[in-house]
């Protein structure tokens, strides 16, 4: 499916495999939430670096520790939520078994990453902070960072028994990961 007017968004439905297959206008960010396209704003200067400065971090990381992870990348990165027509575009997703779930559309409905990150857009905090947990943790995702500019905080959400499990991180700390032992990044850097 060619979509060429973003205006007609809100009026189109669409499943899962529908969306992961549609071809949309570029330059823009999409999800597909309960079966509508949503477009999300269009990330600031600032929103990139913070993802960035956590993909630089990530990606040293796995060349001191190989096989950790096999990619961590901040382009199309879609998780489609069982159960529900809604599909996820994490703002960065590391993956351990990337590559083996076959080529397409279709290899996303079957690789889901071990670790999501989000940088929280102005007035998103709501998606990102309970919509997208529920979603993630729906997906089977082990670990969710939020970076949080505007609350001047990171927030990692380990995957526990039965919920998340939270911890925040201020500043002057550093976000540790579980899921990536022994990786950690000052929160600092995440918000310069």
């Amino acid at each position: 499916m060619v979509v060429l007017n973003t205006a007609i968004l809100p009026q189109l439905r669409m499943s899962v495999e529908d969306y992961l297959q549609a071809d949309l206008p570029e330059g823009q960010c999409y999800e597909l939430v309960n079966g509508v396209v949503e477009m999300s704003p269009t990330p600031d200067m600032d929103h990139a670096d913070s993802v960035d400065a956590l993909l630089e971090a990530i990606l040293e990381y796995g060349k001191a520790h190989p096989g950790v992870f096999v990619r961590a990348t901040v382009t199309r990165c879609s998780v489609a939520i069982p159960g529900k027509v809604t599909v996820r575009e994490p703002d960065l997703a590391v993956y351990k078994d990337w590559g083996r779930r076959g080529q397409g559309w279709s290899a996303w409905l079957k690789i889901t990453p071990i670790l999501v990150a989000e940088a929280v857009s102005p007035g998103q905090a709501v998606r990102d902070y309970p919509d997208k947990r529920k979603d993630y943790w729906r997906a089977g995702i082990r670990e969710y960072w939020i970076i949080d500019r505007d609350a001047r905080k990171v927030t990692v959400f380990t995957r526990g028994e039965k919920r998340w499990q939270p911890q925040e991180y201020a500043p002057e700390q550093e976000a540790r990961s579980e899921v990536l032992p022994g990786f950690s990044i000052a929160v600092s850097r995440l918000l310069a």
